[in-house]
């Protein structure tokens, strides 16, 4: 599995033992849902793009590590999201499980 996922209308899930780890970004529009039932479903470098009333499931107990997310163009700024979050991610999480975002890399100063 490669290249972008796009669900635009009803819900695409991963079951448990599958993945799209060569994905890096990830589309939730229109009524779209997408549903992962494990952490490592996908890569940890993937981006998340939600628009209209897209969203994405997780059930209790699984956490998702993505690299940035997006609500309707508009950068989600890093932490944690739960079905219970307000402000940009308002709606977006299903399930009981928790999405976090975070920047990660190496930076070097050379003098």
């Amino acid at each position: 599995s490669s290249g972008s996922l796009i669900v635009s209308a009803g819900t695409l899930e991963l079951d448990a033992g599958a993945s799209w780890l060569n994905g890096r970004r990830f589309f939730m529009e229109g009524t779209g849902v997408l549903k992962l039932n494990a952490a490592d479903q996908i890569h940890r470098m993937a981006g998340l793009c939600f628009a209209d009333l897209g969203r994405l499931e997780i059930p209790s107990g699984v956490t998702v590590l993505v690299r940035a997310a997006e609500v309707n163009g508009v950068r989600v700024p890093d932490g944690t999201y739960t079905s219970a979050s307000t402000g940009q991610m308002f709606g977006r999480i299903l399930g009981g499980g928790t999405l976090i975002i975070a920047r990660f890399g190496t930076m070097l100063y050379l003098k």
